[in-house]
């Protein structure tokens, strides 16, 4: 079965070599951690001079670490659980082919009648190349015909 992203569509899968996409959002989460970890914010340090009791800095502090600890949704699970989604992408999906595909069939009738006018205008060229070397054969013969003529006129002209 093809994951589908928030979008509905395939999710392509990764090039060998290439984290998937859950280890990607692994990565960056710690790599958020670490960082945050090593510089203390200016919240935290403002905190500091407080009093350690107070409950708006143990509620800040618990939900920046559940801020740190949550990772991003996977939305390809609630796609494939969830009967909604499935259908409306399944929808999504017969809608996307049938667009293709009618875009497709246009297409090729389009290709089919270009590549129709072209064999057609290729043929009448044919025609007209044969016709007119008919004709130049024709023409050829009453040159020759001709100075045939001409000849047996000038010789007629000279014996008189």
């Amino acid at each position: 079965m093809i994951p589908y992203n928030a979008l509905g569509k395939g999710a392509e899968p990764a090039a060998e070599g290439e984290p998937k996409s859950e280890e990607i959002n692994e990565r960056d989460i710690d790599e958020l951690e670490a960082s945050q970890q090593d510089s203390p914010s200016i919240e935290e340090e403002d905190s500091d001079s407080q009093s350690d009791d107070s409950p708006n800095r143990r509620r800040k502090e618990r939900e920046k670490e559940s801020n740190c600890k949550r990772k991003v949704p996977n939305y390809d699970y609630f796609f494939r659980n969830s009967e909604y989604f499935r259908k409306k992408t399944r929808e999504e999906i017969i809608n996307r082919i049938r667009h293709h595909a009618s875009q497709r069939s246009t297409f090729v009738k389009r290709e089919n009648q270009a590549k129709n006018s072209l064999e057609k205008q290729i043929d009448d060229l044919d025609k007209a190349i044969l016709e007119d070397s008919i004709r130049k054969e024709e023409l050829e013969k009453r040159l020759d015909q001709n100075k045939t003529l001409r000849s047996t006129l000038k010789n007629i002209h000279e014996n008189m």
